[in-house]
């Protein structure tokens, strides 16, 4: 087996996680409509808390995948798939929702300050 440095691991963690925080940024800003669009530092806080969220889920889907889909029979296994596969989007959807509420909290408090 290939052992792989753990700097070589975090360098990659890190990159997934950049690429990540770019993407949740792009799609908060191009999700938000309005004259008062709120800059990209405005989502800032939203985008990286929708990552360490999503990268919390992901570790707990492979730890689910590890510990209950793959000891299953072929037919309850499929079953479990589909309910974690469901599991995981509705998480991921309340990830992707307190993400953009956190922005726009932090937006009125920064407009309250000014």
């Amino acid at each position: 087996a290939r052992t792989t440095e753990w700097w070589s691991r975090a360098l990659i963690f890190a990159a997934i996680a950049a690429i990540g925080l770019a993407l949740a940024l792009f799609v908060y800003w191009s999700l938000t409509p309005g004259e008062t669009r709120p800059t990209v530092r405005e989502h800032l806080p939203g985008a990286i808390a929708l990552v360490v969220m999503g990268v919390a889920l992901e570790r707990l889907g492979a730890i689910y995948v590890a510990n209950v889909v793959a000891r299953a029979t072929a037919v309850y296994g499929a079953i479990g798939a589909i309910f974690g596969l469901f599991a995981f989007l509705y998480l991921a959807m309340w990830a992707f929702l307190v993400g953009a509420e956190l922005s726009e909290i932090s937006r009125e408090r920064r407009a309250r300050v000014l």
